[in-house]
C-alpha cells in the first residue's frame, strides 16, 4: 500500500473541502445575541382601493354608460396598471353606496386592503368632485401617491435606545 500526497490549489481545496473534512472538523460555536421587540397597535386604519377604472372620470348613465380606464402609476419602484385610492374605514360604505348606481364602475375595483394610516402620511390628496360629476358630494376619497414604510423613522427611534445591565435583565 502506498500513500500519495499532493498539494491542492486554493480553489481546488475550497471545492473539495467537504470531502477533506471527514471527522467533523468544524468547531461548534455560537454567538449570543439579545433581541427586544416593541409592538405598535394599529387602530387608525384606512381602506386602500385598487381600481382599473378612473374614479375621477364621468361614469355616464345606465342608458349611456362611460368608463375611462385607469392611467396606472408607479408605486415603490413597481409599475402598476391600476390606480390607487383611499378612504377612511368609516366612509367606505358611503362610497360603495355612491357607486351602487354604477355597477360597470364598481365591478372594476380589483382589491381592497386595510392599512394603518401612519403608512400613508403625506401621500394622500383629497379629491373634490364638482356637482356635475358622478361622485358629487363625495369629499372623503383620496388619491394615493405612495406608501411610506417608515423604516427611517423607526431607525431614528431605535438609534437612541440604550439599556444598562439592569434594564436589559428586566426585558428578558
Amino acid at each position: 500500500m502506498s500513500i500519495q500526497r499532493q498539494h491542492l490549489t486554493k480553489d481546488n481545496y475550497k471545492n473539495n473541502l467537504w470531502e477533506l473534512k471527514n471527522n467533523d472538523d468544524i468547531l461548534k460555536t455560537n454567538t449570543k445575541s439579545y433581541f427586544h421587540t416593541e409592538r405598535i397597535y394599529f387602530d387608525d386604519l384606512i381602506v386602500l382601493i385598487s381600481s382599473s377604472v378612473d374614479l375621477q372620470a364621468d361614469f355616464g348613465t345606465v342608458d349611456d354608460p362611460k368608463m375611462k380606464t385607469s392611467s396606472g402609476k408607479k408605486f415603490d419602484h413597481i409599475t402598476s396598471p391600476l390606480n390607487l385610492y383611499a378612504c377612511d374605514i368609516d366612509d367606505f360604505t358611503k362610497l360603495m353606496n355612491k357607486l351602487s348606481p354604477f355597477p360597470w364602475i364598481a365591478q372594476n375595483i380589483k382589491s381592497l386592503r386595510l392599512i394603518p394610516r401612519m403608512f400613508m402620511d403625506n401621500n394622500l390628496t383629497r379629491i373634490t368632485f364638482s356637482s356635475k360629476e358622478s361622485l358629487s358630494g363625495v369629499n372623503y376619497l383620496y388619491t394615493v401617491s405612495g406608501v411610506n414604510t417608515r423604516k427611517q423613522s423607526l431607525k431614528n427611534k431605535l438609534n437612541n435606545v440604550c439599556y444598562n445591565m439592569t434594564k436589559t435583565l428586566q426585558l428578558f
